[in-house]
């Protein structure tokens, strides 16, 4: 689904994050590393980030998966990427998201709108019934003014656990059709949290470390001298601007790419190798 202003996407992300004492505040400084500690933790939320220039832009982690982003009119993985690499300058805060609170973040970014933001009567009692009997499947939002809302997760014909209000006058409604389920990861896919390990016989040998971006640099570094000779400090002082906080699992990725483009088809190994592990360069025959 699309996320651009009149999206629901964007309607129930500004929703979620409009009461700021229910976020956390968090220095620009310690973004990066605050939000792969997040990610490994698990975490389910929001990151809404101010960017200089009066622009902002959301993260979404669903159980440490980045699943969304939203930044203007831009994709989500290109959002995802601008977010991140732009957040070191802007102001950050953090927003936990309970179970229905997420329900409500999915179905709109994965979900069908029924209907969005519509004006509610004084009275309506059978809402939540009429849905339950058509065996609706997803979240109903009510809203009014900027702190009160109600979240309802639907599913199937099983009973809300929570009434209307008595009185809906003034209210909005927002209903989305939504099946729950994982959503793919935008980012960090080779780094996303695993399912619990099966138990195996212990073994002497220890796992491989987790190659660091540092030794990412100096092995696309070595790589680069050796196609571009004089022209390589200066590139890679311009992608090492760019991509200062790139966290190693898209870095590979990342700098793979620039090796393909200035090697071209005279590569004789697939880059991602050569950086997986800071591998040297196979010798010429």
């Amino acid at each position: 689904m699309t996320a651009d202003v009149s999206s629901p996407v964007t309607h129930v992300f500004r929703l979620l994050t409009r009461r700021r004492t229910a976020g956390e505040y968090l220095p620009s400084s310690t973004f990066a590393a605050t939000f792969a500690q997040r990610r490994a933790q698990r975490f389910t939320g929001l990151f809404e980030v101010d960017l200089p220039g009066g622009a902002r832009g959301y993260l979404l982690l669903h159980h440490g998966r980045l699943v969304h982003a939203v930044y203007g009119s831009l994709a989500p993985t290109e959002a995802a990427r601008t977010i991140l690499h732009s957040a070191r300058h802007g102001t950050v805060h953090v927003f936990a998201l309970g179970d229905d609170s997420a329900a409500l973040a999915l179905a709109s970014v994965d979900g069908r709108v029924v209907t969005l933001a519509q004006p509610m009567p004084a009275h309506e009692p059978t809402l939540l019934t009429d849905l339950g009997a058509r065996g609706f499947e997803g979240v109903v939002l009510l809203e009014r003014g900027a702190t009160h809302h109600h979240i309802w997760h639907l599913s199937g014909g099983a009973s809300p656990r929570a009434a209307l209000p008595d009185s809906t006058a003034g209210y909005r409604k927002t209903v989305l059709a939504w099946a729950p389920r994982p959503l793919p990861a935008l980012l960090y896919a080779d780094e996303s949290p695993a399912p619990d390990p099966v138990v195996a016989p212990v073994v002497d040998a220890l796992p491989p470390r987790p190659v660091t971006a540092e030794e990412l640099w100096r092995a696309f570094e070595r790589e680069l001298h050796e196609e571009l000779d004089e022209r390589a400090p200066r590139l890679l002082a311009l992608l090492r601007d760019q991509h200062a906080s790139t966290e190693p699992g898209e870095l590979r990725q990342v700098l793979a790419e620039h090796l393909r483009r200035v090697a071209g088809s005279a590569s004789r190994q697939d880059p991602s190798t050569l950086l997986s592990h800071g591998a040297p360069r196979a010798e010429s025959e």
